[in-house]
């Protein structure tokens, strides 16, 4: 579950949209296909779906949408509807790392799942 949990938490924060209508290139948009599934056959836990998750994310770099996807907004949205088919847990945003970090404006899902004991009492 510590797997799951790291990699959810390194996909939300790597990739979270706080660069909406950015324009991207097409060869970096295949460099991000490439670096989440690499952080998904390292960390995913169920093993057993890396290969279709993996078939999955082929299909959209290959795909015209995908294509002709042109703001991060958009490429974001596109890899997260083939991730979330596989496991719900999957979240897709995108970062700017040119733009300065935001604070969030609440507590982070996994910081309050972990103060709140899980929700075991």
């Amino acid at each position: 579950m510590d797997k799951m949990k790291q990699l959810l938490t390194l996909l939300l924060l790597s990739y979270s949209l706080t660069a909406i209508g950015t324009e991207i290139s097409q060869e970096r948009k295949l460099e991000l296909i490439n670096s989440i599934e690499k952080k998904i056959a390292s960390n995913y836990v169920l093993q057993e779906n890396l290969e279709a998750i993996h078939s999955s994310l082929d299909k959209v770099a290959e795909s015209e949408a995908f294509r002709q996807a042109t703001d991060t907004e958009s490429v974001a949205g596109i890899i997260k509807s083939a991730l979330t088919k596989h496991d719900k847990h999957f979240g897709v945003s995108w970062d700017d790392p040119e733009s300065p970090q935001q604070q969030p404006k609440h507590e982070d899902w996994f910081s309050k799942l972990s103060r709140k004991n899980s929700g075991f009492t």
